[in-house]
């Protein structure tokens, strides 16, 4: 039922074509509540995927985010887990079998590249490509966030703060490095307990 909605969403989304572009960025709702639409970068499914999140806990995963990878960043994860290894089809299968069960795992939804309109990509990321910004990101960088703007994103998680950051704020898209909370960090934890719980007050402790 929930992934129908999505369907139903993204297909709904797809129609409207630059309608969405006059209200700013589309938002997904889902039984009355406003959910975040977040992007993710490449090095954070890779991560994720290669289990190095496990001593911590990615703050990603909130209930108020819907998670969404595009063809680029999935394209740009089949060429990280292959690396320089000569591979054969069967294993090739095997790396985009573990992707999809990943983004199905998480609940990640997939752009695909038939999904979007390639003229507006481009034109976006040749007008960012001119654009002389000081973190000086690459084309692959640039491409990703054109894609992510274009379909409507409301923010960009990555770690690559250099390349991503800035040309975020460029675009007004909310840009966000996964704030990880190690075992047993208390302020950590507190920190974490504050953006969840925005309204509570939780108290200093005083040194003694």
């Amino acid at each position: 039922m929930r992934e129908d909605r999505e369907l139903i969403y993204l297909q709904f989304n797809k129609k409207m074509g630059n309608k969405n572009k006059i209200f700013g960025f589309g938002r997904l709702i889902i039984g009355n509540r406003m959910i975040r639409k977040i992007g993710l970068d490449t090095d954070i499914c890779f991560n994720w995927i290669s289990e190095d999140y496990s001593d911590y806990q990615p703050n990603i995963t909130k209930k108020q985010n819907k998670l969404f990878i595009n063809y680029k960043v999935f394209g740009e994860l089949m060429g990280i887990l292959i690396g320089d290894n000569k591979v054969d089809k069967e294993k090739v299968n095997e790396i985009k079998k573990k992707i999809f069960e990943f983004i199905r795992e998480n609940r990640i939804s997939l752009l695909k590249k038939r999904d979007i309109n390639q003229n507006d990509v481009n034109n976006l990321f040749l007008e960012l490509k001119n654009k002389n910004f000081t973190g000086e990101p690459g084309d692959s960088d640039l491409k990703i966030i054109s894609i992510y703007k274009i379909y409507g994103m409301d923010g960009i998680f990555s770690n690559n703060v250099k390349h991503f950051e800035e040309t975020c704020k460029h675009l007004n898209l909310h840009f966000e490095r996964p704030f990880m909370i190690k075992k047993g960090a208390i302020q950590d934890v507190k920190k974490m307990l504050r953006d969840l719980y925005p309204n509570k007050k939780y108290k200093r402790f005083k040194k003694k």
